[in-house]
């Protein structure tokens, strides 16, 4: 079984690359993890660019003049990529919010003109008896 990043093939069952001088360790194929412990899922680097693609093959085999600009770009792609998730999950919980609190308004509402109705009725049997009496 394979995933494909951009262009590049990573096997899934057998590749165990670390290098001393790579930052790269390909754990079962389906994680990457930087020296630093951050861990990125190939899902999150499978929409960039043939660019992007050049950087991790130039990494993966040496060419150190990558190494910094491709740390950079992915940091803040990702970085970037969080933040727009985490804006999309508070617009969310604001508009949950909202819902919620106009359920709740429509509820209280719903009581009150309950109420209003078990009181008309009351003051109706009310004057019931007084006209009978």
């Amino acid at each position: 079984m394979c995933n494909y990043v951009g262009s590049l093939l990573v096997k899934e069952q057998k590749l165990n690359y670390y290098s001393e001088h790579s930052f790269w360790k390909f754990r079962g194929g389906n994680t990457f993890v930087l020296k630093k412990k951050c861990v990125i899922s190939p899902d999150e680097l499978i929409a960039y660019s043939k660019n992007f693609v050049d950087s991790v093959t130039g990494v993966l085999f040496g060419e150190r003049k990558y190494k910094e600009e491709f740390v950079k770009n992915l940091s803040s792609s990702i970085a970037g990529e969080r933040k727009m998730a985490e804006q999309a999950a508070e617009k969310d919980g604001i508009e949950l919010a909202k819902k919620e609190k106009l359920f709740r308004e429509d509820e209280q509402f719903k009581r009150v003109t309950e109420d209003e109705r078990v009181e008309k009725e009351r003051l109706f049997e009310l004057g019931k008896i007084k006209n009978s009496a």
